[in-house]
C-alpha cells in the first residue's frame, strides 16, 4: 500500500484477517539443514524431525519462562538462533507452541538484574511475528504497553534495549487498530519527543573492523513517532508543534547520513506528518527545510535508491508538498523539544 493510499485510509484501519503489517519481511521457507536446532536430537528423516525439534526447543523455552529470565537464558538464546535459520515455517510452529506469549511474560516480569536478556527476548519477538496473526498475538499480550514501560524505565541509559523496543513497535504498531486505546492512554507524548532527541543526537560506537553496523535509533523512532502523529488526533497536532524544534538537528543528521535510505525513508514521513499536523512553521525554518527536501529529492532521482526504501521518494514528496502547502508565518523562533535525561529513565518519566 503506498503512503498516499495510508493516507486516505487513515480512519477506515485495516485489519481485515490476514493482513502483512507494515515492513514485516516475508522469511523463507524452514530449512532444518541449517537449523541449530539439530543439536538437541540428531534426526536424519528431514523438515518434520526438524519442526519436532523446534517445538520441543520452544516448549523448553516457554516452561523456563514460568520460571524467570533467569532460568530463560539459555532457552532465548537457543529459540534465537533456530528462528534466525527457520523462517517463516519456524516462527509458525514457535507460535503455535505459545513462544509470543512467552517472550513477552519475560518482558512484563523484568527487573534491573535481568535486563542483559531485554534485547535478545525482543529478538526472539521480531523474528517471531512475521504475519497479521502473529502480530495480533503480541497486541492480546499486551506487548505494545510492555515495550513501552521499557523504553520508559531504560531511556538513553540502555542504548540496546531502548532501539530493541522501537525496532519491534516499528514493524507492530501498524497493526493496532486506529481506535485502539494505545494511541491515546498508552503512549506518552512527552516520552515521544524526549526518545526523538535522544535519538537524533545518538552517537553509536565504534564498530570493530568488520563488524556489521545494527539496527540504529534515530530512523526506527521517526517511524514510531510519525504512525503515532497519525493516529493520536488532536493530541497528535499538539506534539508535532512541540517537536519543530528539533527540525534543524533532523534535517542535518539525514544530510550526514545520506547513504541510509532507511534514515531518509522514515525522517521524511515524520517530517510529513510533523507539517500536516503543526499547522505553520517560522519562515527561518520552513525555508531550509524546503532546500534541505529538495536536495534529497534530487539526490533520490539519481537512482541511488535501494528496493528495501522503496517510498523513500514518496514521502520525500509529501513532505515537500505539506511544507510548501504550509502559510507563511514571518518571524519568530522555533520552538525548542524537551530534552532526555542523561543516566536514568527519560526525564519526563522521573
Amino acid at each position: 500500500k503506498t503512503p498516499a493510499e495510508e493516507e486516505a485510509e487513515e480512519k477506515h484501519a485495516p485489519q481485515a484477517a490476514g493482513q502483512v503489517p507494515r515492513r514485516v519481511p516475508q522469511r523463507g521457507t524452514w530449512e532444518p539443514e541449517e537449523a541449530t536446532v539439530t543439536l538437541l536430537s540428531q534426526r536424519p528423516e528431514g523438515s518434520h524431525a526438524a519442526g519436532d525439534d523446534l517445538l520441543i526447543l520452544t516448549n523448553s523455552f516457554v516452561k523456563a519462562s514460568s520460571s524467570g529470565a533467569a532460568s530463560s537464558a539459555g532457552a532465548i538464546q537457543e529459540l534465537c538462533l533456530a528462528l534466525r535459520h527457520g523462517g517463516h515455517d519456524a516462527a509458525e510452529v514457535a507460535c503455535s507452541a505459545g513462544a509470543i506469549e512467552a517472550s513477552v511474560s519475560l518482558l512484563k516480569s523484568s527487573s534491573s538484574s535481568s535486563s542483559a536478556l531485554l534485547p535478545e527476548t525482543m529478538e526472539v519477538l521480531w523474528l517471531l511475528i512475521d504475519d497479521y496473526d502473529s502480530c495480533q498475538r503480541l497486541i492480546r499480550s499486551g506487548g505494545h504497553n510492555s515495550l513501552l514501560r521499557l523504553v520508559r524505565e531504560h531511556g538513553p541509559k540502555d542504548a540496546l534495549v531502548s532501539t530493541a523496543a522501537f525496532r519491534l513497535m516499528a514493524e507492530t504498531l501498524y497493526s493496532e487498530a486506529n481506535g485502539s486505546e494505545l494511541w491515546m492512554e498508552s503512549f506518552d507524548p512527552q516520552l515521544l519527543i524526549e526518545a526523538l532527541e535522544w535519538a537524533v543526537n545518538y552517537e553509536p560506537p565504534p564498530r570493530q573492523a568488520g563488524e556489521a553496523r545494527g539496527p540504529q535509533p534515530m530512523g526506527l523512532v521517526c517511524d514510531v513517532t510519525a504512525l503515532w502523529l497519525q493516529r493520536a488526533g488532536a493530541q497528535g497536532a499538539e506534539v508535532a508543534r512541540s517537536l519543530v524544534g528539533i527540525v534543524p538537528v533532523l534535517l542535518e543528521k539525514m544530510a550526514a547520513r545520506k547513504d541510509d535510505y532507511a534514515l531518509i525513508q522514515h525522517g521524511c514521513r515524520l517530517l510529513w506528518a510533523m507539517a500536516k499536523n503543526s499547522g505553520t512553521w517560522p519562515e527561518d525554518l520552513r525555508q531550509p527545510a524546503l532546500a534541505a527536501l529538495t536536495q534529497i529529492m534530487i539526490m533520490l532521482r539519481s537512482g541511488n535508491n535501494t528496493p528495501e526504501t522503496p517510498e523513500a521518494g514518496t514521502y520525500n514528496r509529501m513532505a515537500l508538498q505539506a511544507v510548501v502547502g504550509m502559510p507563511p508565518a514571518p518571524g519568530g523562533e522555533a520552538q525548542a523539544s524537551a530534552t532526555s535525561g542523561g543516566n536514568g529513565g527519560f526525564s519526563s518519566m522521573d
